[in-house]
């Protein structure tokens, strides 16, 4: 059986049929669906019991999150299945308590009128999202919502956004990094009450109560997204980075310069420049005082937080330490260290002129048969013959290395 959305979904329908209980398309899918565009993932949510809809559901991988949902991943697409319940938040950390519920009580939790759209899975409802070939496709019939906010269609229609009452920001502050998503990429605008309600928990700093690592996760997926560098930057705007100060948080890589340096080392440089995460830069960049606050993130991350946090505090005049940052310097790295002015074009064009390509024809084996012994003493000398042409910008022939080894050869005991 191919596996794809077109059988995973059909799967379902089987499923609900021999359960006899009800799965409905809801959220995203639903809004984008209504606006002629396709959605980057599917929310379903269900009346039954999600362990019988698994075991019915054999073949198929799932995982389950911290609050019972089962996703799994097709054609690029993640998947999520939860019941119908009802959330309720004892503190701000944006981490609600979980329990059964009603379908009003599931539209109640929404974030957005506009994600509270609810279409029963049916053969119509699978073609209308996914096309009837198993490929994605424009919704081509009209929709039957089954279930929806007063508001759903109207601000749908409209692209304005509505939270569901005025303490939703207070009870997740992770909405307000939602409305960023919405608002940049999907061109969605806040309507008048929830633009105020925004504001009043920005005041409040609402966002540094939240779970850290949660809001964490959320930005580094904005980051990481098309047009993430627009969206941190306007998390920047809005000041909705936790753990940074008023002061410190209204500095945009735009204001900088960043643009015309980024363009500049990618005619340049294209192999090294033509892919730079600008998203993930711009989010280091303004958390350059406190890179701490990626500690616990993905390794690729906290390498490159590192990396970071290391080079600003480094002087790069001389050609050694030039060399040993840069060598393995991820290229956000690089560009990070400009902008806070700690490396400049011309250091780097030497670097990239003279010294990056230095490399050692001489090995351990070459050295023993010049007569060294066997021993830290051949690490010893290789690293000095490396440091040296490392200082001199140069990258030696073997001919020259083999002279200057030999000009050491006594220093060894020999």
């Amino acid at each position: 059986m191919a596996k794809n959305l077109s059988t995973f979904f059909n799967a379902l329908l089987l499923a609900q049929k021999k359960l006899a209980i009800e799965l409905y398309f809801v959220g995203g899918c639903v809004r984008d669906a209504l606006l002629g565009e396709l959605s980057d993932d599917f929310d379903l949510v269900t009346s039954g019991e999600l362990d019988q809809l698994r075991a019915l559901m054999t073949g198929w991988d799932f995982e389950c999150s911290l609050f019972g949902t089962l996703s799994t991943t097709l054609e690029g697409k993640q998947i999520d299945l939860a019941t119908f319940r009802k959330e309720s938040y004892n503190d701000q950390s944006g981490l609600p308590q979980v329990f059964p519920g009603t379908i009003e009580d599931d539209i109640l939790r929404r974030d957005f009128t506009v994600n509270t759209g609810y279409v029963k899975l049916s053969e119509d409802s699978i073609a209308n999202f996914i096309g009837e070939t198993g490929h994605l496709s424009e919704a081509h019939k009209p929709l039957e919502i089954a279930f929806s906010h007063p508001k759903f269609e109207e601000d749908v229609r409209k692209r304005q956004l509505r939270i569901l009452h005025k303490d939703s920001f207070k009870e997740d502050a992770t909405r307000m990094l939602r409305a960023v998503k919405y608002t940049t990429v999907k061109g969605f605008f806040m309507e008048t009450e929830t633009q105020r309600a925004l504001e009043h928990a920005v005041k409040e700093r609402i966002i540094d109560r939240c779970s850290k690592v949660r809001v964490r996760e959320i930005l580094l997926n904005l980051a990481s997204a098309n047009q993430g560098e627009l969206m941190i930057e306007k998390c920047i705007r809005w000041k909705l980075l936790p753990s940074l100060q008023a002061s410190d948080d209204g500095i945009a890589l735009s204001s900088l310069g960043f643009e015309g340096l980024s363009v500049r080392l990618n005619d340049q440089y294209p192999e090294t420049f033509a892919k730079v995460k600008k998203g993930l830069l711009t989010l280091l960049y303004a958390y350059r005082g406190q890179l701490d606050f990626f500690d616990g993130a993905e390794r690729s991350v906290q390498k490159l937080a590192r990396q970071c946090e290391k080079i600003k505090m480094l002087k790069m005049d001389e050609p050694k330490p030039l060399y040993d940052q840069l060598v393995k310097a991820e290229p956000e790295t690089v560009i990070f260290a400009m902008l806070l002015g700690v490396l400049n074009e011309a250091r780097y064009a030497y670097y990239k002129t003279h010294l990056e390509g230095i490399r050692l024809e001489l090995s351990g084996d070459d050295l023993k048969d010049m007569g060294f012994k066997e021993g830290p003493m051949i690490g010893d000398a290789l690293k000095r013959l490396l440091d040296t042409e490392i200082e001199h910008g140069e990258n030696y022939s073997k001919e020259k290395e083999i002279e200057w080894i030999e000009s050491v050869y006594d220093e060894y005991g020999h």
